[in-house]
């Protein structure tokens, strides 16, 4: 309870998404949280949501009376983007390729 406000603070920032993994029949929910909280902040959400899991008689997902696996995935970092990355190399490396040509 004295957490609560944090707790519910931190919430209302998140980035909240799920998916079902078909192949491991596993429900994944990803709370995403700006780069401007701390890693602080997701170890605090990380266990405020265990103690919530482990009062509650309920399971974290269920579906016509049967518990679903599920996990919790919490980040608060800037997702990279891999199309970027990857042109770059892509960039860097024809440039190489340039200059050996330019020197033969």
């Amino acid at each position: 309870r004295k957490d609560r406000d944090r707790f519910l603070d931190l919430l209302e920032k998140a980035d909240i998404s799920h998916y079902l993994d078909i192949h491991q029949r596993l429900h994944v929910f990803r709370m995403e949280l700006p780069s401007s909280c701390t890693a602080e902040d997701v170890e605090f959400l990380k266990g405020f949501v265990q103690r919530i899991l482990k009062s509650t008689e309920y399971p974290m997902v269920d579906l016509d009376g049967e518990e679903q696996k599920a996990a919790l995935i919490i980040t608060a970092e800037e997702p990279e983007d891999e199309h970027v990355s990857r042109m770059s190399e892509w960039y860097k490396m024809k440039q190489e390729e340039d200059r050996k040509r330019q020197g033969d």
